[in-house]
């Protein structure tokens, strides 16, 4: 009995589950999972040093289930590796606990190129315009400040995307009143070409108030 007693050992967790899934809500095509238990890093997200518990763990095509060949302990992590979408040609990699998450969200940067041409005159001056986006996971939408009220503009950057569709809005500001939606566009899925390319225009002829 103290025998027993010597070899016994902490329970391990039971073998958890991880599904991996991309901006479009399906599992990526590519990519892979290690498991493992992390070293004396801290915090660092590489996986150099720590310990591998579980060598090379595939996601189901069709769900994104990854499931582990070994007991899991409580402290042991997930690391997810995938080819980034947008833009393509680079890697995300995710380190996440392996207790207590069911569920790998992967996100990733939307890359836009926005042409304005603004030449608004009539009713009440224009204070400044920005650039809203929200997806489909977004609690509110997010904003991004624009340069100029008048005249060619051109804003080039990424906007971080975790599930598509993403909606794009110009929206107008004016003293003491609601922002005006110029212009929006709704993305459903990966572009096709990279940067998205916005071409927008706010002019007096137009028929926003």
């Amino acid at each position: 009995m103290c025998l027993c007693a010597l070899s016994c050992k902490v329970p391990s967790a039971p073998f958890p589950s991880l599904v991996v899934l991309d901006v479009d809500g399906f599992p990526p095509g590519e990519g892979f999972v290690l498991l493992v238990e992390p070293s004396d890093l801290g915090s660092n997200p590489t996986p150099l040093g720590a310990q591998l518990l579980d060598d090379t763990l595939f996601w189901d095509g069709e769900s994104g289930t990854v499931l582990p060949t070994c007991r899991v302990p409580s402290q042991a992590q997930w690391a997810v590796f995938s080819p980034d979408p947008m833009p393509p040609h680079s890697w995300r990699h995710v380190r996440l606990d392996a207790t207590g998450q069911d569920t790998c969200r992967l996100t990733s940067d939307l890359p836009v190129e926005l042409n304005l041409r603004l030449s608004r005159s009539l009713g009440s001056t224009v204070e400044a315009y920005s650039l809203c986006f929200s997806d489909a996971l977004s609690h509110e939408p997010d904003t991004l400040p624009l340069e100029g009220t008048r005249g060619s503009h051109r804003f080039s950057g990424s906007l971080p995307i975790q599930h598509f569709p993403i909606r794009v809005s110009l929206l107008r500001h004016h003293v003491g009143v609601a922002p005006h939606v110029v212009a929006s566009h709704m993305q459903e899925t990966v572009p096709h070409e990279f940067p998205l390319r916005l071409n927008w225009s706010d002019l007096d002829e137009t028929d926003a108030p």
